[in-house]
C-alpha cells in the first residue's frame, strides 16, 4: 500500500487505516475481556421536537459546508471563464450516496444481529448514530483536500510548480469552512454524549456503527484514489462503482426480506442526486489542457531542447495520474 507523504489526502488515508485498525483491535480486545454489552442507564424517551436537535444541526453544518466547498476555488484556473462546479458538486454528491448505501448495510446488520439491547422495541444492534458522525467527520477534510487538489491541478502551468497545500487556507472561505466544521464537530460531540448518556446504545452497538463507518469511508478513499479524474471515463467509473455498491446493498435486503430503511422523500431526493451526478459524469469536460511557460517553448541550445522534452514528457505523465493521489 502506498501513501504520498506529499498528499494531505494520503495522509488522511493513511490515519483513516490505522485508525480502523486500533479501533478494531480494541472492539476484539473489548469482546474477550471486558462486558460490553450493558446500556449506560435504562432509556430516556424523549418525545420532544427538541430531541433531534443537535443531529439537526450537524446536518445543517455539514449543507452548509459543502454549500462553502462547492463555490470554493483557492488557485486561479488557466481557463478564466471556467466557471464550473461540476467536479466538486460530483465528489460531494457521491459522499451523501456512498454513504446512504452504507446506512442501508447498518440497516441489514441491525436486522441480522438481532441484538435488542437498550430498546425493546426494534433491532438496536449497529448504532446510526455514530455511523453519521464519524463517517462525516472524516467526509469534509477528504472534501477540503480533493476539491483543492482540483483547483490546484487546473492552475498548474508546468511541472516545475511547486505544490505548497498551505496555499488551501489563504482564502476568506476557508474561515467560514472552519466556522462550520468546528460547529459540526461541537453538535456531534452533543448528540453522541446524549446517545450513550440516554441508554440509547451499548458499547458493542457504538463500536460496530463507528467500525462500518470508518470501513465505508476507507473504501470510498480507495476508489477514488486510483480512479484519474483527468481521463474522460474516470467519472463514470466511480458512477459504475457506487452503482456496483448499491445493488449489492439493494439486492442483499430484498434477499433477506427486509423493508427499505429510507422514507418516500428520501428514495425520490436520493433517485435526484443519483440522475444528477450520471449526467454529469456523461458530460463534464476534461479541464483546461496545461501549456507548458513560454522560456520552455524555444531553445536554441540543444539540450535545453532535451530539458524541455522531459518536461513534457513528465507532464503527459502526470495528467494521466489520478488527480487526487500523485
Amino acid at each position: 500500500m502506498k501513501f504520498s507523504k506529499a498528499s494531505s489526502l494520503g495522509t488522511l488515508r493513511l490515519y483513516t487505516f490505522f485508525l480502523l485498525l486500533i479501533l478494531f483491535i480494541i472492539t476484539v480486545i473489548s469482546n474477550l475481556f471486558a462486558n460490553i454489552d450493558y446500556c449506560y442507564r435504562e432509556r430516556v424517551y424523549n418525545k420532544s421536537w427538541t430531541r433531534h436537535s443537535y443531529l439537526f444541526l450537524s446536518l445543517f453544518c455539514i449543507i452548509i459546508s459543502a454549500v462553502l466547498l462547492v463555490i470554493w476555488k483557492p488557485f486561479k484556473p488557466l481557463n478564466i471563464k471556467d466557471k464550473k462546479y461540476t467536479r466538486s458538486i460530483f465528489y460531494i454528491g457521491y459522499t451523501f450516496l456512498w454513504y446512504g448505501a452504507t446506512y442501508c448495510l447498518c440497516f441489514i446488520g441491525k436486522k441480522l444481529l438481532n441484538d435488542n439491547l437498550c430498546n425493546d422495541r426494534k433491532q438496536n444492534s449497529v448504532s446510526g448514530h455514530f455511523l453519521f458522525h464519524t463517517f462525516f467527520l472524516l467526509a469534509i477534510p477528504y472534501w477540503f483536500f480533493a476539491i483543492g487538489r482540483f483547483s490546484y491541478k487546473d492552475s498548474v502551468r508546468t511541472t516545475s510548480t511547486q505544490r505548497n497545500e498551505l496555499q488551501l487556507v489563504k482564502n476568506n472561505l476557508v474561515i467560514f469552512m472552519v466556522i462550520a466544521y468546528i460547529g459540526y464537530i461541537g453538535a456531534s460531540f452533543v448528540n453522541l454524549e446524549t446517545t450513550w448518556s440516554h441508554g440509547f446504545h451499548t458499547i458493542r452497538q457504538i463500536l460496530y456503527g463507528t467500525l462500518l463507518a470508518l470501513i465505508s469511508f476507507h473504501i470510498l478513499l480507495n476508489s477514488t484514489a486510483y480512479v484519474g479524474t483527468r481521463t474522460e471515463r474516470s467519472l463514470t467509473i466511480l458512477m459504475n462503482i457506487l452503482i456496483a455498491f448499491w445493488v449489492a446493498v439493494i439486492s442483499l435486503n430484498y434477499v433477506l426480506g427486509f423493508r427499505y430503511p429510507f422514507s418516500k422523500i428520501e428514495m425520490v431526493l436520493g433517485g435526484a442526486l443519483f440522475i444528477f451526478l450520471y449526467y454529469i459524469s456523461r458530460i463534464t469536460p476534461l479541464p483546461p489542457n496545461i501549456k507548458l511557460a513560454p522560456k520552455y517553448k524555444k531553445s536554441t541550445n540543444s539540450n535545453q531542447q532535451q530539458s524541455t522534452d522531459s518536461e513534457s514528457t513528465t507532464l503527459k505523465k502526470r495528467l494521466n495520474n489520478p488527480i487526487i493521489y500523485d
